[in-house]
């Protein structure tokens, strides 16, 4: 039988402590749907110590440490971000009393979206006015308009979002552009399904000049 040195078993044992601190723990801690605001707590493992947060997007979702093993997270926009605990490798020192720990690392994939049953708080509406030839029907007006006018709602503190517009109404006054003399205007307001509007929150409208 091969006998070993007390030096050789010095150093097989050094090479044992050594792989034993480089071991890695990584694993993927499930996803997380947020709308923008809102707020989420996430906590790791109470077992370890010197827990550090990162977002792999800022702009997208924050993350701030609450405490020892928690964070907490925040949708600010719509898109997606990876939210990432890790903890260092730790050798043990009984005289300190301080427990081993392996290095490791969680991660949550957090997506953010927009919360469509807020309350619009305005509309903004690009280019605000539209010119049409004289004698074109209120219906072709209304399909110009469409095609040329973009409209996008404001939710709060969510911020801005294009919106689909169903229909663009002739609503005051002369409702045919053929009833219109050149440089004379008819204003014409959007027809929008499936949006909440907070109270004085008027439709957004267009004027159609005739040109």
């Amino acid at each position: 039988m091969k006998k070993f040195g007390k030096k050789t078993l010095s150093l097989a044992l050094a090479f044992v402590m050594v792989l034993s601190l480089c071991t890695f723990v990584s694993f993927a801690a499930g996803d997380v749907v947020l709308k923008i605001g809102e707020e989420q707590t996430l906590e790791v493992n109470p077992g370890l110590t010197d827990v550090t947060w990162s977002s792999s997007d800022g702009t997208v979702v924050s993350v701030d440490k609450t405490g020892d093993k928690t964070s907490k997270i925040k949708g600010l926009k719509e898109g997606s971000a990876t939210i990432t605990a890790s903890a260092p490798a730790i050798e043990a020192d009984p005289e300190h009393n301080i427990e081993a720990q392996e290095a490791f690392e969680q991660k949550w994939e957090v997506t953010v979206s927009f919360d469509t049953n807020v309350p619009v708080t305005a509309f903004k509406v690009e280019p605000s006015n539209v010119e049409v030839p004289y004698g074109t029907s209120a219906d072709k007006a209304a399909a110009l308009v469409k095609k040329s006018v973009t409209v996008t709602a404001t939710y709060g503190e969510q911020g801005d979002k294009p919106v689909t517009v169903d229909n663009w109404n002739p609503t005051a006054g002369k409702l045919y552009s053929s009833d219109l003399t050149v440089g004379e205007t008819a204003e014409y307001t959007a027809s929008i399904t499936g949006l909440k509007k907070a109270d004085g929150v008027e439709d957004p409208t267009v004027t159609v000049t005739v040109i």
